[in-house]
């Protein structure tokens, strides 16, 4: 349908418009039953049967300004759905919405709010560049094809909480100026947020990504919250920027997880976190308190010229792999209670500024403070109890304050090394 035919049938309301769809739903299977459908989604690649459906089941409101609240709830477009451009003056509401092929929003303008509660997208939906002056709500929306909000611009808050991603979900440089909810969100493809920024509260708890997750070089200015969040590709935080609290408790990553050069301005929080894969936070920069405490590391894990202003906590935490802290520097407290090392421990040129403790870690490599063993401690360094069962080297170290290496041994095991390393096999 023209712009004219789009805007008079909309005119009837849903009734008449669903009973449209219907009728063009059932042309559709008589083509494909009398093998005039080829399934090719270019019209262009049609038929001029199946080219004659295409134009008579689009929808076409591209470049139209709704005066009044457009109400689209329940509508079935059975055909491309064209907003292209579209001004909604006053709102939108597309709850429970059913767009069987594309859905194009681009650079739409919504003065109100926008309403996708329970959308199903099926084919491509398109919102780039787009601008949201009201709350954006996609509540249980479902995406089957890619879902593209690059370069769109949030004003209020938005929510995609349990909102389900079948193909590609970009987000890059969109502007989130509200808080924004992706609380149980489901990513099955790859999720994009690179350079993006989120002004207000940026929520992930619970989310799965199952794919691939990129957030290189986006700025959260408030909290970020991944609390319970699933990564089963790549994690990619390079260069993010955390203005307040990031959270990542007993998160789990499967696949690698970047945060190289990211900045953390406030708490870092990864405590109970787990690391299946290789992690690396080489120069990231921890301005609060870091806690990584009972967080388990299956691979490589890269803390070299790691920056720790604050407190830093590795208590009760498992290393498996190799755990590389070279030309780290902690400004703060250093705590490593009960810290399980199956790999070397690399502290290699690692500077102590604050007080560190050491107390009753289990150390199974073979090396601890490996060459070049320029390792400063300017303050109290505790070692009390510690357990190391492969060579411990200490050459060239710096002692500028009390060194406690009370019951520290060089043996086969203690008893917690034992239990440890029980839990580590298991």
């Amino acid at each position: 349908m023209n712009q004219a035919e789009s805007l008079a049938l909309f005119g009837r309301g849903q009734a008449a418009w669903n009973a449209w769809a219907k009728r063009r739903l059932a042309e559709r299977r008589r083509l494909e039953e009398s093998g005039d459908w080829t399934g090719d989604p270019d019209p262009d690649g049609q038929d001029s049967a199946a080219r004659a459906w295409h134009a008579a089941a689009t929808a076409d409101f591209s470049g139209h300004k709704f005066e009044r609240m457009a109400d689209f709830s329940g509508f079935v477009f059975p055909g491309d759905a064209r907003f292209n451009k579209t001004t909604f003056s006053d709102g939108a509401r597309f709850s429970n919405a059913a767009f069987l092929l594309d859905a194009r929003f681009r650079e739409a303008a919504f003065s109100g709010d926008a309403l996708f509660l329970e959308a199903a997208f099926s084919g491509e939906a398109s919102f780039s560049k787009a601008v949201f002056k009201g709350n954006a709500r996609f509540r249980e929306a479902a995406f089957k094809g890619d879902a593209l909000f690059d370069k769109a611009t949030f004003l209020s808050d938005v929510r995609f909480s349990r909102a389900g991603f079948s193909g590609e979900a970009c987000f890059s440089n969109a502007a989130f100026s509200g808080d924004v909810w992706f609380s149980e969100a489901a990513f099955l493809g790859e999720a994009w947020f690179n350079e993006a920024v989120f002004k207000g509260d940026a929520l992930f708890g619970e989310a799965t990504f199952s794919d691939g997750a990129r957030f290189s070089n986006a700025a959260f200015l408030l909290d970020a919250r991944f609390r319970e969040a699933a990564f089963s590709g790549d994690a990619l935080f390079l260069e993010a920027a955390f203005s307040g609290e990031a959270s990542f408790s007993k998160a789990v990553f499967k696949g690698n997880a970047r945060f190289r050069e990211a900045a953390f301005k406030g708490d870092a929080l990864f405590d109970k976190a787990t690391f299946l894969s290789d992690v690396r936070f080489s120069r990231a920069g921890f301005s609060g308190e870091a806690c990584f405490s009972n967080a388990a590391f299956s691979g490589d894990v890269w803390f070299s010229e790691a920056a720790f202003l604050g407190e830093a906590w590795f208590n009760e935490a498992v290393f498996k792999g190799d755990a590389l802290f070279g030309e780290a520097t902690f400004s703060g407290e250093a705590w490593f209670l009960e810290t399980a090392f199956s790999g070397d421990a690399g502290l290699g040129e690692a500077a102590f500024k604050g007080d560190v403790w050491f107390s009753e870690v289990v150390f199974m490599g073979d090396g601890i403070f490996l060459d070049p063993a320029d390792l400063a401690f300017l303050d109290d360094a505790g070692l009390g109890e510690a357990a190391f069962k492969g060579d411990a080297e200490f050459g060239e170290a710096a002692f500028k304050d009390d060194a406690r290496f009370s019951e520290s041994v060089s043996r086969a095991m203690s008893d917690l090394g034992q239990r440890l390393a029980r839990a580590m096999r298991d």
